[in-house]
């Protein structure tokens, strides 16, 4: 059958070739595994690469560091599994690295890993859970979809730079035999962590309030996250007269 995936990714960069660029495929999954190799696939894979699409893989099920394909392909994007319900630990049946090969190598079975337990459809009508690496794969396929269509000028370089950069690394260095460059996180890929998060209320007093010296004022911030931090701005016709953070005992109150 792999020549038939072979004759599927002839077909995808024909379409990537033809006038019609809303025929462009820009991300290709191939949830499939191999101990062999075949130069219709590896062929085609470097066509992809050239044309500008994203193509990610599963590495494998088998709790070893043999080479599978398509994989460990050059330009491909190995995944590997992290354990059931688990954000650290890698799946016992995941396939891993080689020891000897290093974050430099461009063959390596997995680039990063990605949760492999999934609630799908049976096949009989029914719902279950299930796992493997078949599972993370389309995991990060999915998450280079909202790459594109947020940075849609970026390149396949610039994706994999961002996506192994934005990784979570339980382990030490950057680099790791079995969960490659980390776990996929998905918010720190398309910069949400770093988006701007302030929100700003505007609350304008027709009425002028005569607080004497010595009175408070008590203002209340409702449904406030814990992580969250509010501050009270009081301007008049001159500027700001003061700015007023939570008190620490009372921290919605000011």
């Amino acid at each position: 059958y792999m020549d038939s995936i072979g004759a599927a990714l002839e077909y995808v960069t024909s379409l990537n070739s033809d006038d019609n660029d809303s025929n462009d495929v820009q991300i290709v999954n191939m949830s499939i595994e191999s101990t062999s190799t075949w130069n219709t696939i590896a062929t085609n894979i470097n066509k992809l690469n050239s044309q500008g699409t994203i193509v990610v893989a599963a590495a494998g099920n088998s709790n070893f560091y043999t080479k599978t394909y398509p994989a460990s392909e050059k330009y491909v994007i190995g995944v590997g599994a992290l354990a059931d319900d688990s954000s650290t630990q890698r799946a016992t049946y995941s396939n891993y690295n080689n020891p000897t090969l290093t974050e430099e190598n461009e063959y390596l079975n997995v680039n990063l890993s990605a949760p492999g337990k999934v609630y799908a459809a049976d096949g009989g009508g029914d719902y279950i859970y299930t796992h493997g690496t078949s599972f993370a794969s389309p995991l990060v396929a999915g998450a280079a979809a909202l790459y594109k269509a947020k940075y849609p000028t970026k390149t396949v370089s610039d994706f994999k730079n961002d996506l192994y950069s934005s990784c979570d690394k339980h382990f030490t260095g950057n680099f790791s035999q079995y969960f490659g460059f980390g776990c996929l996180n998905v918010s720190k890929l398309l910069g949400l962590e770093q988006e701007e998060t302030t929100q700003h209320i505007v609350i304008d007093v027709d009425e002028e309030i005569d607080l004497p010296v010595g009175e408070s004022l008590l203002l209340k911030a409702h449904t406030v996250p814990e992580d969250k931090e509010v501050t009270f701005s009081i301007y008049d016709d001159d500027g700001t007269i003061g700015i007023y953070k939570p008190l620490k005992n009372l921290p919605n109150q000011y």
